[in-house]
């Protein structure tokens, strides 16, 4: 190789020939771009660009969260560029986070199996032999033999029953007095008494006339129409405000509804560290 050569060689580049090294460019800066974005200005500057994605709370979604290698790096043209997009939040709720990890799953079985063989390994000991019962020691003697308490009188409390007195009844003045037969009464004096005790007949009624029929129908109808505008007045208001109450109950059932899928994300995302605490350990 003569020293031309070897200086066109040094330079990158044959005279006379089609091939001819790149220098080295600098990586534009894409992240927080979209991911359309990102791609034409990489592949403006003669990269070739790999997309990953991941999950983030703060990028929004399709927005880059990385790149590697990162914005103001040198690297030639034709090399890939490889960012990570956003694909949002993570809801922990999705069936795919649910149940335990592999590397628990296997600590779990291995426990299981552990005790299985403890058990069984118990089964074949003897259980050992029931200490004997000592029998209960006998009291002591005294030295007078058996002892026979004296026997306790006992009386019963004396009941005194209430004499019993009959009272004849007296006969006043009235009863003693003889019976007196009723006088004969002509019929002629009945009658005239039986008249003169009869109550008055009733004054009648007054006579309703048209003019008062009228009026009191024209009274009824106003008051009908009056109850019933009263009536239409409450049912309306009170069809307004069902309507507030089933809107605020919606509101607020959206509210413990979105409460509920946080506290659920809170708490499913600290079973997952601790999860992976326990894995690692």
């Amino acid at each position: 190789m003569t020293a031309w050569a070897a200086g066109a060689w040094a330079a990158g580049a044959w005279t006379g020939t089609a091939w001819q090294a790149s220098a080295p460019v600098t990586v534009p800066d894409v992240v927080g771009q979209t991911q359309a974005e990102a791609t034409a200005a990489l592949q403006a500057d003669g990269f070739v660009v790999a997309v990953a994605t991941a999950a983030s709370s703060t990028v929004p979604v399709g927005a880059v969260i990385s790149q590697a290698p990162a914005g103001g790096a040198e690297a030639s043209p034709g090399s890939t560029v490889t960012i990570t997009v956003s694909t949002g939040e993570v809801d922990l709720t999705d069936p795919k986070f649910q149940g335990p990890s592999h590397n628990t799953r296997i600590r779990w079985e291995r426990k299981r199996k552990e005790e299985t063989a403890a058990a069984e390994e118990s089964d074949l000991v003897e259980p050992p032999a029931p200490e004997p019962i000592a029998p209960a020691p006998k009291p002591r003697s005294t030295g007078l033999g058996e002892i026979t308490p004296p026997p306790v009188e006992v009386r019963a409390p004396e009941i005194k029953i209430p004499e019993i007195k009959v009272i004849a009844p007296v006969k006043t003045a009235a009863a003693a007095a003889p019976e007196i037969a009723p006088a004969t009464t002509p019929a002629a004096t009945v009658e005239a008494t039986a008249a003169e005790v009869k109550p008055a007949a009733p004054p009648a009624p007054p006579a309703i006339t048209p003019a008062d029929l009228a009026r009191i129908e024209r009274e009824m109808t106003a008051f009908v129409e009056g109850v019933v505008a009263a009536l239409t007045k409450r049912v309306t208001a009170l069809d307004k405000e069902m309507q507030a109450s089933n809107e605020e109950l919606a509101a607020a059932r959206r509210e413990i509804a979105e409460l509920r899928r946080l506290e659920v994300n809170r708490r499913r995302a600290e079973e997952l560290a601790r999860k992976i605490v326990e894995d690692d350990d």
